[in-house]
């Protein structure tokens, strides 16, 4: 496995939305104390959302234990 050291960047190959604009992927690594993140932009725009890697794994997880509850609920009935 490599280290991340420097950003990579890597754009979707669909569209997201009716504007057809596909999603760049951003890998950013930490600087110091700064944990590494995941950004998500628009194409030709320069506005990143990002968060840490830590907290978006969290999040998935969530959803993921989320989705099992409801499929368990939902087959009870």
């Amino acid at each position: 496995m490599t280290d991340l050291e420097r950003r990579i960047a890597r754009r979707t190959k669909e569209h997201h939305d009716y504007r057809r604009k596909r999603l760049v992927v951003l890998l950013i690594p930490g600087e110091g104390t700064e944990p590494s993140q995941i950004g998500i932009r628009e194409e030709r725009t320069r506005h990143v959302f990002a968060a840490p890697v830590a907290a978006i794994y969290r999040q998935l997880i969530r959803w993921e234990v989320e989705t099992k509850q409801h499929s368990r609920k939902a087959g009870r009935r």
